[in-house]
């Protein structure tokens, strides 16, 4: 609920016409509400378990000893998505992939860098919510892949705003959950890696192709279906265990959080 309401008043105070540094000074607190994952999981982990558990929170962004073929699936799979998509919208007509529509690397990478440090982007805002404190909890109490449809309703419902706003169309929501299934795979098959998801958050905004009209509505679909189908193809590969094992990581989150939190 809080970025149905915070964002509103931020935008509001920023263009009220208040002299700059008051209007940012009075809606800097309702701005930094808006990434609600992040701020709620290390409230929520500062106010159970102190210290030890936000340290156990953000150690994840320290699982970085996960293979190389973990680090290709994040930094390589989300452009893949976001390319094929663009060779096949060429079956209607629509121009090549090419640096003119996607934009040059420098400005790709500028893009990415960016991702990675904005707090109110989804990599950021997001990641220490959904994988960091959300998903070992609810693989606590339910199968790795029931757990991330729940996550993925969770998850759905929070970008209802942005549907709301116009932002967001509402069949991306689809593509929502097939992320959500992926995330947690890769989540899990890296032992609880941060690192890993958040790369692999970062790394699918970063392609956009600059269509329009009906261009863009027919790239949209097909990119939502690759999503799908590669987040189906995982599940039936995967199972209810979705790359989980037993990990220390998730024993350490039992042993930090008191069990009348986990249950």
């Amino acid at each position: 609920m809080l970025p149905w309401i915070c964002a509103p008043i931020a935008d509001g105070l920023f263009y009220s016409g208040l002299p700059t540094l008051l209007a940012v000074a009075l809606a800097l607190p309702f701005e930094i509400m808006v990434a609600s994952p992040l701020v709620a999981a290390l409230i929520v982990s500062a106010v159970i378990g102190g210290r030890t558990a936000v340290a156990g929170l953000l150690r994840g962004f320290l699982r970085w000893r996960t293979g190389w073929r973990w680090y290709a699936v994040a930094l390589v799979l989300p452009p893949a998505l976001a390319i094929l998509p663009a060779y096949l919208n060429m079956l209607w007509d629509a121009p090549a992939p090419s640096t003119a529509l996607f934009g040059s690397v420098g400005a790709l990478l500028s893009l990415f860098a960016v991702r990675l440090v904005n707090p109110w982007d989804g990599p950021l805002s997001e990641e220490v919510g959904w994988r960091g404190f959300a998903l070992p909890r609810l693989q606590q109490r339910y199968s790795a892949l029931t757990a991330n449809l729940i996550l993925a309703g969770i998850v759905m419902t929070w970008h209802l705003r942005l549907v709301a706003s116009g932002d967001l169309p509402a069949v991306a929501l689809i593509g929502t959950l097939a992320a959500t299934i992926l995330f947690g795979w890769l989540y899990n098959s890296t032992n609880g890696s941060l690192l890993l998801v958040y790369l692999f958050h970062a790394t699918d905004g970063v392609l956009k192709p600059d269509y329009s009209g009906v261009d863009a509505t027919h790239y949209l679909w097909l990119k939502i279906a690759l999503w799908a189908l590669v987040a189906a193809g995982v599940a039936a590969y995967s199972g209810r265990t979705l790359g989980s094992t037993t990990s220390r990581s998730f024993r350490r989150i039992a042993e930090i959080v008191p069990p009348k939190i986990i249950q």
